[in-house]
């Protein structure tokens, strides 16, 4: 079944920004996402996710925790939340690896 909301008198694929600096992670779920109709974009690195955040208005973000660049996934949250025309959009934080820190700090942001 696709994923589409009503807008108007037609329809629009929800959008969705997947975020991690693995590239075969990337495209496992560019894949998975483009195959049930979803209008996908992707980003490496977290500066780079802000910037395609506040121009396309991802309905869904697909957030890896650890990034490569200066900002981390929280950093990268947290931008997300700071915005009002981004308030609508779902974050759903991955990892490979978490210690007890990260995940009593990806918790503070309701995660």
């Amino acid at each position: 079944m696709p994923a589409c909301r009503q807008a108007g008198k037609g329809f629009m694929a929800k959008k969705v920004l997947i975020v991690d600096d693995e590239e075969a992670i990337r495209a496992g779920f560019q894949e998975i996402f483009k195959g049930r109709g979803f209008d996908v974009m992707t980003a490496a690195f977290g500066t780079e996710a802000c910037d395609i955040a506040k121009k396309y208005k991802p309905d869904i973000v697909i957030l890896d925790y650890y990034l490569s660049d200066r900002l981390s996934g929280v950093e990268v949250c947290k931008f997300i939340r700071s915005k009002p025309e981004l308030s609508h959009a779902k974050i759903v934080m991955i990892t490979g690896v978490l210690a007890k820190k990260q995940a009593h700090e990806m918790m503070r942001f309701g995660f």
